[in-house]
């Protein structure tokens, strides 16, 4: 099944490497080419990738979300397009540091 893009839309894909929440940029097959993407190190305030795809975290200050980079995903398992209220929930997590 041919998953449709919008460059503009914010997603999370999961795959053997991590999470990341981000924008794509191209996909081929199961790699995955992201801009403005956030390792997703570990969340909290969201059972799941799918609650937090669309409810976004009730507990941002627990999240450790890392920079802004690109990225290349390869052997991506999932693809969930984040709604409006997520987006502005995860990217009000502070960018966690070492």
């Amino acid at each position: 099944m041919a998953i449709k893009i919008d460059k503009e839309k914010v997603y999370i894909v999961n795959g053997p490497a991590g999470t990341y929440l981000g924008k794509i940029v191209e996909k081929d097959g199961n790699t995955v080419e992201m801009k403005e993407a956030q390792l997703l190190y570990y969340w909290a305030g969201a059972h799941s990738l799918s609650q937090l795809a669309t409810e976004g975290t009730t507990n941002p200050s627990s999240c450790k979300f890392s920079v802004e980079c690109e990225v290349i995903c390869e052997g991506v398992l999932r693809i969930l397009p984040c709604t409006d209220v997520a987006v502005k929930s995860l990217r009000a997590v502070k960018i966690w540091k070492a």
